[in-house]
């Protein structure tokens, strides 16, 4: 059986730029886009908020992808 992998693309807000998920495992997509649904103020966006924390290191802001 192959495992579904996604690509999500996150829009730009004010707080971080817009990024590309590629080859996002289904669990980590699923956990990503709950948070996202359930918004910053939710336990759910952790998941979203670790994601864009693991692409920041060491790359330029603009050119950054997100490690889910």
């Amino acid at each position: 059986m192959n495992a579904r992998t996604w690509n999500l693309k996150l829009m730009a807000t004010e707080d971080h730029p817009e990024a590309t998920l590629a080859g996002v495992s289904q669990a980590d997509a699923t956990k990503l886009l709950r948070g996202l649904m359930h918004g910053p103020g939710s336990l759910e966006y952790a998941a979203v908020e670790a994601a864009i924390a693991g692409a920041g290191a060491g790359t330029d802001r603009h050119e950054r992808p997100l490690a889910a």
